[in-house]
């Protein structure tokens, strides 16, 4: 009686311990879902900070677009602009999180079949970081166009500005509710700014929801290629979205690369 009794209580905290949430620390499955013989995909808006709560929306929007277009025979939903967000009402309607869905397949695939799909797509971005470095280094600008049409030398100085993160993106199947996919990718946009020395007060820098946005944009670009390598083109890490359209060198001599 006794052992039968242990054997009911360690089945019970077996099937408890399925059902909770994965968290961090599910395993990594690299190989991308088969998209193609899917018919209809979710993708949820992804977990983010607080502070940038929306870019979670921007990346499964962007993401979405992506999938629409490349994939036009699989039937995609995903939370689109202004009020129209059908994943994020289900959710809610299930008494749902975004942080819940990420962490426990099940849950996940409890949104999935309400919303009659076969795969749903989750994601977290974590380690999300702005960037703004101001280099103090004189470069030179050397020729007839460098300061007012004068033959001579004119000096620069230059600064960076930009947004990095880290996207932790999941596939689950709806029907057996297992995950299928589950890996991460580093996203990082950058923007260069060069001028003279003495003009900085009529430069214009790039604010942080413009480049939160773009994050999200460059993020979904390469969420894509990992899920879909063979039908996405690849978005390298480290994107330059802007770059002074002058030609710098250093004391040194050497060319500056914006990079």
């Amino acid at each position: 009686m006794h052992s039968l009794r242990f054997l009911s209580i360690l089945l019970l905290v077996c099937v408890i311990g399925s059902c909770r949430g994965m968290g961090g620390n599910a395993p990594k499955i690299n190989t991308p879902p088969p998209l193609e013989e899917t018919s209809r995909v979710v993708i949820a808006p992804f977990v983010t900070e607080e502070k940038a709560y929306e870019l979670g929306h921007t990346v499964s929007l962007h993401l979405g677009t992506i999938f629409s277009s490349v994939l036009k025979e699989t039937e995609w939903a995903y939370d689109g602009q202004k009020n129209l967000k059908p994943v994020t009402d289900k959710i809610k309607e299930l008494s749902l999180t975004r942080e819940e869905i990420f962490a426990n397949p099940l849950a996940a695939a409890k949104v999935g079949n309400a919303l009659e799909v076969d795969l749903i797509v989750v994601g977290e971005i974590k380690n999300l970081k702005l960037h703004d470095r101001d280099y103090p280094q004189p470069l030179k600008r050397v020729g007839k166009q460098a300061y007012h049409g004068i033959s001579g030398t004119a000096t620069y100085v230059r600064r960076r500005k930009g947004a990095s993160a880290t996207a932790q993106v999941r596939a689950i199947n709806v029907k057996t509710g297992h995950l299928v996919f589950n890996g991460t990718v580093k996203g990082h946009v950058k923007y260069w700014y060069a001028w003279q020395t003495q003009q900085r007060v009529n430069i214009s820098f790039v604010i942080e929801t413009e480049m939160l946005c773009d994050l999200g944009r460059h993020l979904a670009s390469r969420i894509a290629y990992m899920l879909y390598p063979l039908g996405v083109a690849e978005v390298k890490k480290g994107e330059v979205l802007l770059k002074p359209n002058v030609e710098l060198w250093s004391e040194k001599g050497s060319r500056v690369r914006f990079d």
